[in-house]
């Protein structure tokens, strides 16, 4: 498992990657960034801000960002220590720590891309409507202060 600095600096390279890939196609709605939020629990969330121009901003708790490292690590080392009757013993000596980089690595895209767009898919459904954006728990972290 990586720390969260480096687990942070995976987590901007895909993140980063998100944003132009929604800019190429078209994204228009509002300003959109990111950030991170120091707080343990698994979770993230998005917000608007209510003033002109319209800022979109998702945030990241490190517990979300720690738990998707975790997570995608054991996957990665499940199919690596799994046996296959056609594969030699050496050759998977050999390849066996390239394969579980990768594959963790792929896990790790995959699941924080599936955070980043379902908050996304919140922000334009305007679901910040449907909540006083004051009562969340993501205040402590200075989240609305910041839009």
């Amino acid at each position: 498992m990586g720390n969260i600095v480096e687990i942070r600096q995976r987590a901007t390279q895909v993140l980063e990657s998100c944003l132009k890939r929604m800019q190429a196609i078209g994204y228009e709605h509002h300003t959109l960034s990111y950030s991170f939020c120091p707080d343990p629990s698994v979770n993230a969330g998005a917000c608007a801000s209510s003033h002109q121009p319209v800022v979109h901003k998702i945030l990241l708790n490190d517990g979300l960002l720690e738990k998707l490292d975790h997570v995608s690590a054991e996957c990665a080392s499940y199919t690596t220590t799994r046996t296959e009757g056609s594969v030699s013993g050496i050759v998977k000596q050999v390849f066996s720590k390239y394969v579980r980089r990768d594959t963790r690595q792929l896990i790790f895209v995959f699941c924080l891309s599936f955070v980043f767009f379902h908050e996304v898919g919140h922000l334009n459904q305007q679901h910040r409507r449907l909540r006083d954006s004051r009562t969340s728990g993501f205040d402590k972290c200075g989240f609305y202060r910041s839009l």
